[in-house]
């Protein structure tokens, strides 16, 4: 007979999310991305052929971040945190937070998102701000989600240094937004906390250039199909 473990990763079945048949039918970006997005062209693995890439039936941008989830996880469980705190900088509809929520058991999930201002998804979406915070709402109700609709660096001090154990910042994209995200929250992260974000792509230069800087290890920094990152607060410099 099986045995189980307690862990902080939901159930789920043949390796999908427990709500999964909600998100491949939403009206998003993430779970519904233009071809032009490519979004079933996929690296080979290193040692298969050249490391070029391929064409696929999957989509890399639901399948990178779910990959991350569940590796974020795992190390939880294994420092035996079942009950884990994280940090969302740009929640925007609530898409990724929907998949962090449904792979684990978090305590709390604190998105900061002001949902305002420019922003290229709402051309891309056709959606409105008040669309988005809809959407947001939807996507959000199953977990326990607070929402500081402000800036991040306005709120930055609401949050303990050392409370969290895992922040992920998809925000702003220009080097020195990222900069300032990574330099005011990575604090509230545990020392052995993880960090992520997303766009760490040559598209996105200034995410790649103020992540790049507070690595110590390139080795150390995982990167995932759908552009996201992950590292441990004990492998940066901050």
């Amino acid at each position: 007979m099986d045995s189980c473990i307690k862990c902080c990763t939901r159930e789920t079945e043949f390796g999908f999310c427990y709500i999964y048949d909600k998100l491949r039918y939403m009206n998003s970006i993430r779970f519904n991305p233009p071809e032009d997005w490519k979004p079933n062209e996929l690296k080979k693995r290193q040692g298969d052929g050249n490391g070029g890439k391929y064409n696929s039936c999957i989509n890399r941008y639901w399948r990178g971040l779910n990959v991350l989830v569940q590796i974020v996880g795992e190390e939880l469980t294994i420092d035996g945190i079942l009950k884990p705190k994280m940090i969302e900088i740009g929640s925007y509809m609530g898409e990724s937070t929907l998949i962090f929520g449904s792979m684990v058991n978090w305590e709390e999930i604190n998105c900061i998102d002001p949902l305002e201002g420019e922003e290229i998804m709402n051309d891309i979406s056709k959606l409105n701000w008040t669309q988005v915070g809809v959407n947001f709402l939807h996507n959000t109700q199953y977990f326990n989600v607070k929402h500081f609709k402000d800036y991040s660096y306005n709120v930055a001090d609401k949050f303990k240094e050392d409370e969290y154990d895992f922040l992920y910042i998809d925000a702003n994209h220009e080097y020195e937004s990222v900069k300032k995200d990574l330099e005011l929250f990575i604090p509230k992260v545990k020392t052995f906390g993880i960090i992520g974000g997303h766009d760490y792509t040559d598209s996105w230069p200034g995410v790649k250039k103020a992540v790049n800087e507070i690595v110590i290890n390139p080795k150390d920094l995982k990167l995932f199909e759908d552009g996201s990152w992950l590292i441990k607060r004990v492998n940066t410099t901050i």
